[in-house]
Order: structure tokens, then C-alpha cells, then sequence
């Protein structure tokens, strides 16, 4: 295919020689048919560089609204070919030998030979398609094709193992491995199939091996954490995870699992972050939401909870929610060791300026900040803003919270709860 390239330097040179003699003999003698091929082939021109410049893209090759120019084309390849060989048979039948070869390269170049790719396509499609079928046919021939192509055979274990056929799918994997054993799609293509068939240990080794040669791949780092919390290495997944995170910053269920395994090696600073991470980009997950506020809760009350909260309230992410949590236990904590006004008032100011004070229970969590620093004018007009959005918004709990506030802040004194919420 690539000496195609180099013969088809004949019918371009054929087609510029024709249109120059063309626009020649139009700018001497004008007549309407050469008017309208030329035209033609200008308004295509145009076209094609006005299409360039909007949508740059390796697609406008195949630009098919230019398919009209062909007709033109062809009449300035006929001018540049008279002008070359009007004068030499010898030039004729060179040229001819050329143009015909040409023609063969590319008809068969495009129609003739299925290529590996080809196969791996259709089977791609036939996947999505639910034809398993075609799908393992398919691959089968691109295995075939190129039986050294590394791809192909862990392309046919990927096939395998997704109509169900994992037994199968570790032998074309390892034979991949033999044919190239530096490629990382490979060996992560046998970590999964190995973990299909329950081998875990083996399965994490290859993966591993997949994450050192594809150090950005995701599904790598996903597989690990996966098996490394299958396999209960909560430590080593919070690792791998922090990782990942690298690759796959945006990834809410991927901070979402990340806390699911601090929390279960008792890292609840780390759990509490990175719910809440989940939660900037999943805001409307209950779920998560009910995960944070279990993992501070924890924190609270661990037995060095005041170092913990500390430890979470030092770099939280600029999350709504978590800072609620924080201040509301630093402003109402029964145990004199837990509270701290001051951090309670910055962390509930800043989590009512992130909503715009349009959500009445951080309105309640600041007013109770401002009790617990003496501030009860303040405390009162908050709880009473709290109060009435909660009434117009039809929330009766957090209406509820808003009274015991205001009772408890006209006699000054600050709020106190128990841990239960």
C-alpha cells in the first residue's frame, strides 16, 4: 500500500499539469462547460480548506461532498496526459504501465486483503451487537491472520472471556506473552481472565506487571484495586488507588472506593476526603453522602477523635457537606475535647458561602457555631433564617432543629447534642 503513494505522483502530476493548460485555455477562449469545471472544482477546493479550518480533522480526507470533483479531475488528467504523450508512444506505454498499476494497488489494497485490524473491527461491532458468534469468528481469523500479532491473541482472549468462555482465554493470553512479553494489554487481558477463574493472587501479579508497562492505564489500576481488596489488602488498595487517582482524577466511583477501604483499615481522615470528593462529582448520591457522614462520625469517636477531626478539618476539600459535618460536631459535640468554636464558625461560614446560604440545616450548623463562641445575636438571626427557609422549603426536621436552637440560644447558651443524627 505504501508504493501506491509513490505511483499515484502520476495521475497528480496528470491532474495539475491539466487544470494549469485548463485555466489557460479557459482565461484565452472562456467557454460554459470549461466555466463550469472549473468552477466546480473550485467551489470544492474552498469547501474542503473551509471545513479544514472549522473542523481540523484527519476525517475531512474523507470528504465526501468532494466526490463531484471527479469529473473535472478527470478532464484535466486526459489535457495532462495529451500534453505529455502527444508527442512519444514510448511516454504512452510508460505512463499507461504506471497508471495501471496504480489502479491495481488500489483496488486491491482497500478491497481484496481482510486485514488483522478489519477482523478486530468487525468483531468489535459484533460485540456490541450481542452477536457472539460473529464476534469469536472473527477474532479467530485476526488470530489467524497474523498468527505473531500479540494483540490478536489477547484480542481473542478479551472475545473469550466476554461470551463466556474464560476456560479458553488464559492460553491466547499466554501465547500473546510468548510472542511479546513486554505487552502490558496482554498481561492485563490474563490478570482478568485469571480473575474470572478466581485465581487472585496470579491474577494481581499480572496486573501489576500490565500497570508497569502501561503506567496510565485505568483499567489496570482499577483491576488491582479491585483484586487488592478482594484479596483484603486495604492498605495496598488506598495506595494503588491514590495512584490511580493520578490517571483518573474525575473518577467519583473511583474516590467512592478509595473510602470504602480507608474506612475498613480505620483511616478516616483519608475516607472522610475522599467521600467527599465523590460527593463534589456525584453531588446528588445519598449514598455517599451517608458514607461521610459515618466516616467523620467514626473519626469523632475514636479513641484520639480530637487529633482525627483536626486532622480532617486541616485540608478538606472545599466540599459543602463535609464541612457541615465538621463544624457541626466542633459546635455541638457534648465532650469539651471535640469542640472549637472558632474552626466551627470558619468551616460552617465557608460551607453556607459554597451554597449561597440556601440550604437551611448549614444555616442551623453556623448559627450553632456562633452560640458556642458567644456570638448569640448573630446565632439567633441565623437560626431564625434557618428557621423560615426550612418552613418555606417544606424540610419539618430541619424546622425542628431551628426551634430547639432558638429556645436553647434566647437563654444563651450554646447548643449540645448527642451523637445521634
Amino acid at each position: 500500500m505504501i508504493g501506491g503513494y509513490w505511483l499515484a505522483l502520476l495521475p497528480t502530476l496528470l491532474v495539475v499539469i491539466g487544470a494549469a493548460v485548463a485555466i489557460y485555455r479557459f482565461a484565452r477562449q472562456p467557454s460554459s462547460e470549461w466555466f463550469l469545471l472549473l468552477g466546480l472544482s473550485a467551489a470544492v477546493i474552498v469547501a474542503l480548506i473551509f471545513m479544514t479550518l472549522r473542523v481540523p480533522s484527519y476525517a475531512q480526507v474523507k470528504a465526501f461532498y468532494g466526490l463531484s470533483a471527479i469529473v473535472p479531475f478527470c478532464a484535466f488528467a486526459v489535457i495532462g496526459w495529451e500534453m505529455l504523450t502527444a508527442r512519444s508512444h514510448i511516454l504512452q506505454l510508460l505512463f499507461g504501465t504506471v497508471l495501471i498499476f496504480f489502479t491495481i494497488n488500489s483496488y486491491g489494497s482497500v478491497w481484496i486483503h481482510a486485514s488483522t485490524e478489519q477482523h478486530i473491527y468487525t468483531a468489535l461491532r459484533s460485540i456490541s451487537l450481542s452477536h457472539s458468534n460473529r464476534a469469536l469468528s472473527e477474532a479467530t481469523d485476526a488470530a489467524k491472520n497474523e498468527p505473531s500479532n500479540a494483540s490478536a491473541s489477547c484480542f481473542l482472549a478479551a472475545v473469550l472471556d466476554e461470551i463466556g468462555d474464560s476456560s479458553k482465554a488464559p492460553a491466547q493470553s499466554e501465547h500473546g506473552l510468548e510472542l511479546d512479553s513486554a505487552n502490558g494489554d496482554c498481561h492485563l487481558q490474563l490478570a482478568i481472565s485469571l480473575a474470572k477463574q478466581g485465581n487472585m493472587t496470579r491474577a494481581i501479579g499480572e496486573a501489576r506487571r500490565a500497570l508497569e508497562l502501561r503506567p496510565e492505564n485505568a483499567r489496570a489500576y482499577d483491576l488491582v484495586f479491585t483484586l487488592a481488596r478482594e484479596l483484603h489488602r486495604a492498605e495496598e488498595a488506598v495506595a494503588v488507588g491514590r495512584d490511580a487517582l493520578v490517571v483518573s482524577p474525575f473518577d467519583s466511583d473511583l474516590h467512592y472506593r478509595i473510602g470504602l477501604a480507608a474506612g475498613e483499615i480505620g483511616d478516616f481522615t483519608t475516607a472522610a476526603h475522599q467521600f467527599a470528593y465523590a460527593l463534589l462529582l456525584r453531588p446528588n448520591r445519598s449514598d455517599i453522602a451517608g458514607k461521610l457522614h459515618l466516616a467523620v462520625r467514626f473519626a469523632a469517636q475514636s479513641w484520639n477523635g480530637p487529633s482525627k477531626l483536626k486532622a480532617i478539618a486541616s485540608s478538606p476539600p472545599d466540599s459543602a457537606p463535609l464541612l457541615n459535618e465538621l463544624a457541626w460536631l466542633f459546635a455541638t459535640h457534648p465532650d469539651t475535647a471535640l469542640r472549637d468554636g472558632r474552626r466551627a464558625v470558619q468551616l460552617s461560614e465557608r460551607a453556607c458561602a459554597l451554597t449561597e446560604r440556601k440550604q437551611p440545616m448549614l444555616l442551623a450548623t453556623a448559627a450553632a457555631a456562633y452560640a458556642e463562641v458567644g456570638n448569640f445575636p448573630e446565632a439567633i438571626a441565623t437560626a431564625r433564617h434557618a428557621f423560615s427557609l426550612a418552613r418555606s422549603n417544606g424540610d419539618a426536621k430541619t424546622a425542628g432543629l431551628a426551634e430547639n436552637l432558638l429556645t436553647s440560644f434566647q437563654s444563651n447558651q450554646p447548643y449540645r447534642e448527642e451523637l445521634r443524627r
